[in-house]
């Protein structure tokens, strides 16, 4: 029998993506609305301007997360577990016919988890998946499938989202844009529930180097996290707030995401009839070109 994984391992991966996910039937977060995207809100935006980053075809990246859980609440002796995450993401771009939208498939591979709490723990191979969604290019709006299951402790959501890769970006020039999203996720029997507003701005401010193939956004991401479910066998509650702050380096003339690179905080608070637990995770995320092999 599966054995219950432990309340810090299923905390890591939580702030690791930071793209837009919606699932099909929620009704979104009451957030300020995005202000309408016009050519008049990009007059001193960089060479990204009017261009899709979801262009056909297929692109494949590394990704490297490092994650630090803190016990600050609940336990005896306060204990600090520390993680590292490595994958291979791919995504397949192809255009909707007879429509502006972008039907897109991102798959895993390699997805292997190394925690250090405990020198004689392996590696974990975790199993790979794959994640269909649709994108409006014009805006940004990416739309991912989900299937709809129980939260169980046999049924834990992988520690990615499939958004990884997949920013929203919109291509009409706007220097300011705001995306705000919900989405669940299932961890160690407790369903996690949030609600991520991310705030983007395109670097404007010193124009790039001739010659140079790369633009820069500044993404911000201000998560609300609720949730229930069982841990300890008895029922708990989950509350907690993230902010992550990353960069994201657009190739102009291959039109596609080049890397991304950021770090996210999150507290999150475990309450159930006979304990209270706080945790604080630190997570540092790189995405980047997958190296050759020769």
């Amino acid at each position: 029998m599966r054995q219950p994984m432990p309340v810090w391992q299923f905390i890591v991966g939580l702030l690791c993506a930071c793209a837009t996910q919606r699932p099909p039937t929620d009704s979104p977060v009451s957030a300020k609305p995005s202000p309408p995207m016009t050519l008049q809100d990009s007059v001193h935006t960089s060479r990204l301007d009017d261009a899709s980053i979801y262009q056909p075809g297929d692109v494949r990246y590394m990704l490297q997360l490092k994650s630090v859980v803190q016990t600050t609440m609940g336990d005896s002796i306060p204990r600090v577990d520390s993680s590292r995450l490595i994958a291979i993401l791919s995504a397949k771009y192809s255009l909707v016919p007879q429509s502006r939208f972008v039907q897109a498939l991102v798959t895993t591979d390699s997805v292997t988890l190394w925690s250090f709490a405990n020198a004689g723990i392996p590696a974990v191979i975790l199993p790979n998946q794959s994640y269909s969604m649709n994108i409006d290019p014009l805006i940004g709006k990416i739309t991912i499938g989900h299937d709809v299951r129980a939260c169980t402790q046999e049924n834990d959501d992988g520690p990615l989202h499939g958004d990884e890769i997949t920013p929203s970006i919109p291509s009409g020039g706007a220097q300011f844009w705001v995306d705000s999203s919900t989405y669940s996720v299932c961890r160690g029997g407790v369903l996690f529930r949030f609600a991520r507003v991310a705030s983007y701005r395109r670097d404007t401010a010193s124009a790039p180097p001739a010659g140079d193939s790369l633009a820069r956004v500044f993404r911000t991401v201000d998560l609300v996290v609720a949730g229930t479910g069982s841990q300890w066998q008895q029922a708990v509650e989950v509350t907690g707030h993230g902010i992550s702050v990353d960069t994201l380096m657009i190739h102009t003339k291959r039109l596609q995401l080049h890397s991304t690179s950021g770090a996210g905080r999150l507290e999150l608070s475990f309450k159930s009839a006979l304990r209270l637990q706080h945790f604080v995770q630190i997570t540092t995320t790189r995405i980047g070109p997958r190296p050759t092999t020769r």
